[in-house]
C-alpha cells in the first residue's frame, strides 16, 4: 500500500515536470518566433544598416557640386577660427582654406584621402595629411607637446541635404558643414582678401561706449583686450567677407559686440553694436607697431699688453669673465704690469650707452640699472628697444606681449609689456602694464620703463640717418626729457 502511494506521488511530480517543460519549450518557441518576426521587420542586420548609412553619407557629401563649407574653431582661447571648403569625390577630399602654413598658401587647393566608417556610429576621417591637419598638430616652441585642439576624425551626428553635423572624436568640438553654392576657391578668395585689408595695420584700441581700452589683434586670430582693472581677456575670431566675427560676444560696461564690419572708409572696424569700434591706428601708433626701435649703444675699444709669464693666466681669466665689462681691460692691464717682458698686445671692446642720445636723467637711470645688473649677474647690458617684441614672435606662449620694452643682458632678454596710443593731439603715449619674459629678478630695469612711462606722452620728430630711420621723442610734460631711437640696418 505504501509502495503504491510512493509510485503515485512520483508519477504526479513527473507529470508536473513534463507540463512545466512543455510550457518552457512553448515560451522559447514564441520568443524565437518573435525574434524571427522582428528580424523580418528590420530586414537587415545592424552591420548591414551601418554600411548602408555610411554609403548614404558618402553619396550626400559627393553630391555637393561646389563642396561644403566649414568654419572651424578648434579651441576656446588658444586659436581663432579658420574656414575650410571641401569637395568629396571617389575617396579624395579637396581642401581650400584661408589658413596659411609652411608649404601651403591660403586659397590654394590641397587633397587628402578620406573614408566613412562605422565606429560608435558613422565617422568621417581625413586619413592623409593636408592643411586641415594643421590644427591638430603640436604647436611647437614651448608648447611642443600640445595641439590647438583640432580633430581630423569626426562622428557624424546627423545630416540633411544642405548640412552635416560633426563632432570631433578626440576633443569633442562640434563642427557644421554647409553646402556651398559657388566654387570654393571664389568664396575662400574673398576671405583671404578681406583678411589682408584688415590686417594691413594693427588694432591697438577698443572703443566701447564711453570706455577706451587697450587691445591687440594677436597672431592666430585672437583679439586680446585689456579690461578695466588690468585683467586680460582673449576673444578668438574668424574672418568674414565683411570683417571679423568673435567666437563669443565681448561685453564692456553692458555694451556687447559679436561681429565687426569694415567701414566704407576701408579703415575703421565697426561692431554690430554701433557703440563698439576698433579704430584705425594713428601714424604714431603705426610707427612703433611695425618695427623695433633701438636706443643707441656703441663699442669702446681698449688696448692691453700682456706678458709671457702671465699668458696662460690671462687666457684662463678670459674664459671665466666677460671681457666686454668696463673693468676687464683694467684687470688684465694690472696683471701684465707685474712682469717686464713684452710679448703681445690685444684690443678688447665693451659696449657703452650713448649718452648723447638721451637726456641726462634717463642716462643716469640706465647707468644705475646697468650697475645693478652687473653686480647681480655679471652680465653686460648691451641693448634696449621698444616696439615689436621679438620674444613674442619666436614663441608667443613664452611671452604673450606682442609689443614690449626689451632689454638685452648678456645672452638673455628681459621684457615688459608695452602699450602705446595717440593722446588725441598727435602725440604718442607710451606705457607698460606688466612684466614679461625673464622680468622676475630684474626689477631694476623697471626704473627705466617707469621713467619713460611717467613722462609720456611724447612728441615724435622723425629724421633720416644713413642706413636707419631715426626719431626723437620729446616729452610733452617736460621738454627737458627726451631720447632718440633708431631702426637697425
Amino acid at each position: 500500500m505504501i509502495r503504491n502511494k510512493m509510485i503515485a506521488h512520483f508519477y504526479n511530480r513527473l507529470q508536473g515536470f513534463a507540463v512545466g517543460l512543455a510550457a518552457l519549450i512553448l515560451l522559447l518557441l514564441c520568443a524565437y518566433a518573435c525574434a524571427r518576426e522582428e528580424g523580418n521587420l528590420f530586414g537587415k542586420s545592424a552591420v548591414q544598416r551601418m554600411s548602408e548609412a555610411a554609403a548614404q553619407y558618402d553619396a550626400l557629401l559627393a553630391s555637393a557640386q561646389h563642396g561644403w563649407l566649414m568654419e572651424y574653431f578648434a579651441s576656446d582661447n588658444l586659436i581663432g577660427g579658420y574656414t575650410f571648403a571641401c569637395t568629396f569625390a571617389d575617396g579624395t577630399a579637396t581642401f581650400v582654406a584661408d589658413l596659411s602654413a609652411p608649404g601651403y598658401e591660403a586659397g590654394t587647393a590641397q587633397q587628402s584621402l578620406y573614408r566613412i566608417a562605422s565606429d560608435r556610429g558613422a565617422t568621417l576621417s581625413f586619413d592623409t595629411y593636408s592643411i586641415f591637419h594643421t590644427l591638430s598638430e603640436p604647436r611647437g616652441g614651448s608648447m611642443a607637446n600640445e595641439t590647438y585642439g583640432g580633430d581630423y576624425e569626426f562622428v557624424i551626428a546627423r545630416a540633411s541635404s544642405d548640412s552635416v553635423f560633426l563632432k570631433g572624436k578626440k576633443h569633442g568640438r562640434e563642427l557644421v558643414m554647409l553646402r556651398l553654392s559657388e566654387p570654393a576657391a571664389a568664396y575662400v578668395g574673398r576671405l583671404v582678401a578681406a583678411e589682408k585689408r584688415i590686417d594691413s595695420l594693427p588694432r591697438m584700441r577698443l572703443l566701447a561706449g564711453t570706455r577706451e581700452l587697450s587691445c591687440v589683434k594677436e597672431d592666430h586670430r585672437v583679439l586680446k583686450v585689456y579690461l578695466p582693472g588690468g585683467e586680460e581677456a582673449s576673444y578668438p575670431f574668424i574672418y568674414t567677407e565683411r570683417g571679423m566675427r568673435l567666437l563669443r560676444p565681448l561685453t564692456v560696461d553692458n555694451v556687447s559686440v559679436h561681429e565687426f564690419y569694415l567701414d566704407s572708409d576701408g579703415k575703421t572696424l565697426k561692431g554690430d553694436n554701433g557703440n563698439v569700434t576698433l579704430p584705425y591706428p594713428t601714424p604714431g601708433e603705426q610707427l612703433l607697431a611695425k618695427d623695433q626701435w633701438w636706443f643707441s649703444f656703441y663699442y669702446a675699444y681698449d688696448t692691453v699688453v700682456y706678458r709671457d709669464t702671465l699668458k696662460l693666466l690671462v687666457y684662463d681669466r678670459i674664459d671665466t669673465i666677460p671681457l666686454s665689462t668696463p673693468d676687464s681691460a683694467k684687470y688684465i692691464y694690472e696683471l701684465v704690469t707685474k712682469d717686464t717682458v713684452l710679448i703681445d698686445t690685444a684690443v678688447y671692446s665693451h659696449i657703452v650707452i650713448d649718452s648723447a642720445s638721451m637726456c641726462k636723467p634717463l642716462f643716469d637711470t640706465l647707468q644705475a640699472a646697468y650697475a645693478k645688473n652687473y653686480a647681480a649677474y655679471g652680465e653686460i647690458f648691451s641693448g634696449l628697444y621698444m616696439g615689436v617684441n621679438g620674444v613674442y614672435i619666436t614663441d608667443r606662449y613664452v611671452d604673450p606681449n606682442p609689443y614690449a620694452f626689451v632689454f638685452f643682458s648678456g645672452a638673455y632678454n628681459i621684457t615688459y609689456s608695452l602699450h602705446f596710443k595717440d593722446d588725441g593731439n598727435g602725440n604718442l603715449a607710451i606705457s607698460s602694464a606688466a612684466q614679461g619674459f625673464n622680468a622676475d629678478g630684474s626689477d631694476y630695469f623697471l626704473s627705466i620703463v617707469s621713467y619713460i612711462s611717467e613722462h609720456s606722452p611724447y612728441r615724435i620728430e622723425e629724421q633720416a640717418e644713413a642706413g636707419n630711420t631715426k626719431i626723437k621723442c620729446i616729452s610733452t610734460k617736460d621738454g627737458n626729457v627726451w631720447f632718440e631711437l633708431k631702426t637697425k640696418n
